[in-house]
């Protein structure tokens, strides 16, 4: 056999998962597939072989989809799940594209870029296609001395209106937890929580997950590295107008979501009214802080951007 059929046969699939407005029911069907499957999430486009876009993306962020392809590295695959349904054969078929010789070299030509030298960084742009990114939101900001100034918000995309319902509440608190948990570099706590997440939008959480999920909570707020890594972050002080759902840091607000995923599940989830004041006040709290520390504000504030298309903030 041919060493580079070889290769390719043996190549783990390593998904980049973006979504784009509307596709939230499609990005947590990637994601279970992606789990159960076994593959392991890339954090970026050099880690990736396969593009995930979950959602349709229209005209506006197509191009931005085009410039997180491009790169990907080759061997590689773009695959858009545009629904729930579409989830399994499309990520398989993706699978099967990426360890085809044929195609791949037939591609080849077109993967090859050019290498330019590094830049001094000026400007930055955050978004608005991602993983673990709120689809459509992008943030626009100058580096001066290592932090953040001049930040600005704008949520791109078609209308789609927010995916979660009242009776999402445990489901929507996981979610929200699994994201910031991978974004602090903890794997392992946030496929636990996006394994319950599943379950509890499938109907099927039960006495059966109850143990792991008495685990899952002490784990994560019992965690000298998170509370180091959490504390301080995106510091929110109370006031009339600030939702009770977002005040405190990043580490005060994971914790409130395992608060409420251990609950009963039954109140209707508080960040429906809290988006809008997030995305209001993300400028400010992103200011004077340095780039790096921007993923895990915007996590831990979860804006749900489904509900945000058409906004800007600065």
């Amino acid at each position: 056999m041919e060493l580079s059929a070889w290769l390719l046969r043996h190549t783990p699939v390593r998904p980049l998962v973006v979504a784009v407005p509307g596709g939230t029911g499609a990005r947590l069907a990637v994601e279970r597939a992606v789990r159960e499957r076994g593959w392991r999430p890339a954090r970026g486009p050099a880690e990736a072989n396969v593009l995930v876009v979950a959602g349709a993306a229209g005209p506006d962020l197509e191009p931005h989809l085009s410039r997180v392809y491009d790169a990907v590295p080759a061997p590689r695959e773009r695959v858009d799940v545009a629904g729930v349904s579409a989830a399994d054969p499309q990520l398989d078929a993706a699978a099967t594209a990426l360890r085809d010789l044929s195609r791949q070299r037939e591609r080849l030509p077109a993967t090859r870029g050019t290498v330019t030298a590094p830049q001094a960084i000026r400007s930055l742009r955050l978004g608005p296609v991602a993983p673990l990114w709120p689809a459509g939101l992008t943030v626009h900001a100058v580096v001066r001395d290592g932090l953040l100034a001049d930040v600005s918000t704008e949520v791109a995309g078609e209308p789609a209106g927010s995916f979660w319902t009242a009776d999402d509440t445990r489901a929507r608190a996981l979610d929200a937890a699994a994201r910031l948990l991978a974004v602090a570099g903890w794997p392992d706590a946030a496929q636990t929580a996006a394994y319950l997440r599943d379950t509890a939008l499938a109907g099927t959480f039960g006495a059966e997950q109850a143990p792991s999920l008495r685990r899952w909570a002490r784990r994560v707020r019992g965690s000298p590295a998170l509370r180091r890594l959490l504390t301080g972050v995106g510091g929110v002080p109370p006031g009339p107008s600030v939702p009770r759902s977002l005040t405190g840091d990043a580490r005060r607000r994971l914790h409130r979501w395992v608060t409420v995923a251990a609950g009963d599940g039954t109140s209707r989830p508080a960040r429906d009214e809290a988006t809008p004041w997030a995305l209001a006040a993300l400028p400010g709290l992103l200011r004077a802080s340095p780039p790096e520390r921007a993923g895990l504000v915007v996590a831990s504030l979860d804006p749900d951007a489904d509900a945000l298309v058409g906004t800007h903030a600065g």
